[in-house]
C-alpha cells in the first residue's frame, strides 16, 4: 500500500492499470488520493464562497459612498452558465446567490433596443415570437429577484415608426410592467455640453427609484445599458441625487496582451451573446477591446463633466473580477472549438475561427 502511494506521488504518469498486481485496498486508497487532490486543485484554483464573498464587499463598498449604484450585469442575468464553460466551477446562478443579499434593497432595469422592435427585415412571426420570449424572460428575472423589472427602451427615434414602440410599452403596461423611454443618441460621439442638457440626456424619462441598487440588465452587449445608467446619473444630480456607475463581469477585457486568454474569452463571450439574438450585422465590425475603450473615454469625460472622481483605468469601474490564477487557454480553446462546430452564420464562425488563431 505504501508502495502504491509512493510511486503515485512521485511517478504522475502512474496509471489504474499500474496497480493490478495489487490489492483492492491499495486500488481504492489510490483513486481516492487522486480525486482528493484533484479537488484540492480546483478549490484552489476557484472557491465559490470566498469569490462570492468577494463580490458582495466590492457592491458593498461602492454603495458606501452614494445613494444609488446603476451596476450594469455582463451577459445573461437569469443563467451564468456561459462563464461556466470558461472558469468549469462557477456556477450557473452565481447572480442568483449573490443578490440574494441584497433583495431588499434592489430594482432591476431590462433595456431593449428600440432597434429590435422596429426592425423590418424580421417577420411578424418572429415578433410574436419575441414577445413572448421577452414575457418570460421579464417573469424569470422576477422570481429570481424578487422585484418586478422596469423595461427601459433604448433608442428610440420618435419619427420613425413610433407606433410600433408606442404598441410594444402599452402591451407590457397592460402586464403591469413600467415601460420608460430613452430616445436616439450618439452618446460616444456626442460633445458632452450637449450631450448633458434638457434635448439629450435630459429630455430621456427620469426613472424613479426607491432602491439603493439597480441592476442594469439587457439581452445583448447593445442594449443600452452603459448609456442608461448614465442618463439617470445625470437626472439624479440634477435633483441632488448622487449616484454612480458599475460594471459585474466576471471575465473584463484588460490592458494586457490582447491575444491573452482572458481577452479572448471576454471577446469571445461578447459575440455570442450578440450572435444568440441575431446580430450578426454588429459582429462583422466589431471589435471589442476598442469598444472598451471607448466606453472608458466616455465615462472618464462624463464624470469629468459632473465633478465626479475620474477612474484611472476600466477595472476601477468593474466589480466580480475573478483572479485567474490558473492557465485558461484549454478551457477557451475548448469554448471555441464547440461555438464553432454549430456557428449557423459564416461572419460568427470567421470571427470564432480568428479567435482561435489569435488565443496564446
Amino acid at each position: 500500500m505504501r508502495i502504491t502511494i509512493s510511486c503515485f506521488l512521485v511517478n504522475t504518469k502512474f496509471t489504474i492499470k499500474s496497480l493490478r498486481f495489487f490489492d483492492k485496498k491499495s486500488i481504492f486508497v489510490y483513486t481516492w488520493i487522486k480525486g482528493f487532490l484533484f479537488l484540492q486543485k480546483q478549490k484552489m484554483w476557484f472557491n465559490i464562497s470566498e469569490y462570492q464573498n468577494q463580490v458582495i464587499k466590492e457592491i458593498e463598498d461602492k454603495l458606501s459612498n452614494v445613494n444609488k449604484l446603476y451596476l450594469e450585469v455582463v451577459g445573461n442575468c437569469i443563467d451564468q452558465s456561459d462563464f461556466s464553460r470558461i472558469i468549469p466551477e462557477f456556477p450557473a446562478d452565481m447572480w442568483k446567490r449573490i443578490f440574494a443579499n441584497f433583495k431588499y434593497d434592489l430594482e432591476v432595469f431590462f433595456c431593449v433596443r428600440a432597434e429590435d422592435i422596429l426592425d423590418e427585415d424580421k417577420q411578424w412571426e418572429w415578433w410574436r415570437e419575441f414577445k413572448d420570449f421577452l414575457t418570460i424572460y421579464l417573469k424569470k428575472i422576477e422570481n429570481q429577484y424578487g422585484t418586478k423589472p422596469h423595461i427601459v427602451i433604448n433608442g428610440i427615434d420618435v419619427e420613425n415608426m413610433y407606433d410600433l414602440v408606442f404598441w410594444f410599452e402599452t402591451y407590457f403596461q397592460k402586464q403591469g410592467y413600467r415601460v420608460w423611454e430613452k430616445y436616439k443618441n450618439r452618446a460616444y460621439e456626442t460633445s458632452m455640453s450637449r450631450l448633458l442638457s434638457e434635448d439629450w440626456f435630459g429630455n430621456d424619462d427620469h426613472i424613479p427609484t426607491s432602491k439603493k441598487l439597480i441592476l442594469v440588465c439587457g439581452l445583448t452587449p447593445e442594449s443600452g445599458k452603459l448609456t442608461t445608467a448614465a442618463a439617470q446619473i445625470y437626472q439624479d444630480k440634477e435633483i441632488w441625487i448622487e449616484s454612480n456607475y458599475a460594471k459585474l463581469d466576471p471575465i473584463p477585457d484588460c490592458n494586457e496582451d490582447k491575444n491573452s486568454a482572458r481577452n479572448i474569452a471576454a471577446q469571445a463571450l461578447d459575440l455570442c451573446a450578440l450572435h444568440q439574438y441575431g446580430l450578426d450585422d454588429i459582429i462583422e465590425n466589431r471589435n471589442v477591446l476598442e469598444k472598451s475603450e471607448e466606453k472608458l473615454k466616455f465615462l472618464r469625460k462624463f464624470y469629468e463633466s459632473l465633478n465626479i472622481a475620474i477612474p484611472e483605468k476600466i477595472d476601477d469601474f468593474t466589480v466580480g473580477k475573478i483572479n485567474i490564477k490558473e492557465s485558461i487557454e484549454d478551457s477557451v480553446s475548448r469554448f471555441l472549438q464547440e461555438e464553432v462546430k454549430k456557428a449557423d452564420s459564416p461572419i460568427f464562425q470567421e470571427k470564432l475561427i480568428e479567435l482561435k488563431e489569435n488565443l496564446k
